[in-house]
């Protein structure tokens, strides 16, 4: 059975669908019609609508604070990597790698097969020892990965 926070998830993202990739909720009515704390939806849409997933959340105070949810589509694919890039920094942790990896699924740059290849050299990458080599190594191989998806789109 699926937990609470998976539950919230499903349905922002069935709202999401419906309404073309961009939606309005109130947190305190979401909370009330899941049976949990405000906290909690906050909670789901700090970790599971993040930017590396491909989302924009705004949050605005008053009037029973509203949220926006915006999934974000990249239209200039070669703009789009480059950004990406950057925002992959120096290190990343597993959670975020993955995020990115199913980010490219969902742009359609690499096929389920690819990400399962890429999650499992992603996931070895806690073999190394230390965790702050391990992020490394993870932003090292995503940023390579990232490169090459433009080199391809590129023609290069």
């Amino acid at each position: 059975m699926a937990n609470l926070c998976d539950l919230i998830e499903q349905y922002i993202l069935s709202l999401l669908e419906e309404a073309s990739g961009s939606v309005e909720l109130q947190r305190k009515e979401l909370a009330r019609e899941f049976g949990c704390v405000p906290s909690q939806i906050t909670y789901v849409l700090e970790t599971r609508f993040t930017t590396e997933r491909g989302y924009v959340v705004e949050s605005r105070r008053g009037g029973g604070g509203h949220i926006r949810i915006v999934r974000l589509r990249s239209s200039g694919l070669p703009g789009a990597l480059r950004e990406w890039y950057r925002e992959i920094g120096n290190s990343l942790s597993r959670v975020s790698a993955f995020h990115w990896v199913d980010r490219l699924v969902w742009e359609g740059l690499i096929s389920d097969r690819e990400a399962l290849l890429l999650r499992s050299a992603l996931e070895h990458c806690d073999d190394l020892g230390d965790e702050g080599t391990a992020a490394m190594v993870r932003a090292a191989w995503l940023k390579g990965i990232l490169k090459g998806l433009w080199r391809m789109r590129s023609g290069e």
